[in-house]
């Protein structure tokens, strides 16, 4: 005789706890491989793949791990500003532990005011995560004036908003009417 496992789905998965010694196998004991951990269900055997719906698919004794068919890219996001770190992800089927968002691109993932959605700010710092520091436009920024002549004054109509000097872009002070001429300024 051969021994067959019960396998009441007909999935060719038995129940190892259920086994006959048999001739030849019958409806009911039809299995010669063991590990079925829901006998009432074609769907779930050690034969298939883990599905993101709240099932051991594959008995394997977790359900809905890592890589299911149906998972979403999670990333971690440890400073919990809704922004996780790309480098540090897993396909999951709902969010978990520090898998938290599915959006990724933050930067510096220690610090919540620092994501693509923080506002660029004068402190040395990519505040917005665009791989630029400090850019024109930032909060605090200064108007700086083009002091071509160098005067210490430059023209009115030449400015950038600024964090600090940069190029010909040097001074705070405007007026200058002729800026090719460092003895001409609105100086005294």
């Amino acid at each position: 005789c051969t021994n067959f496992l019960m396998d009441l789905d007909q999935d060719g998965y038995g129940k190892p706890s259920e086994i006959k010694c048999l001739c030849a196998a019958t409806d009911d004991f039809g299995a010669l491989v063991g590990g079925d951990c829901d006998d009432n269900n074609f769907n779930v055997n050690p034969g298939v793949s883990e599905v993101c719906n709240g099932i051991d698919d594959n008995c394997d004794g977790s359900i809905d791990e890592d890589g299911a068919i149906g998972c979403e890219q999670y990333f971690k996001d440890m400073d919990l500003d809704g922004y996780g770190n790309e480098k540090i992800s897993k396909c999951l089927c709902e969010a978990t532990g520090t898998y938290t968002t599915l959006n990724g691109g933050d930067c510096n993932d220690n610090d919540e005011l620092i994501n693509p959605e923080g506002t660029e700010s004068c402190n040395s710092l990519d505040d917005d995560c665009d791989s630029l520091v400090d850019e024109e436009g930032s909060l605090n920024c200064v108007d700086y004036y083009l002091d071509e002549d160098g005067d210490g004054y430059g023209k009115t109509l030449s400015t950038l908003s600024l964090c600090g000097p940069r190029g010909g872009y040097s001074t705070t002070g405007d007026g200058d009417c002729n800026d090719t001429n460092a003895n001409v300024s609105p100086a005294p």
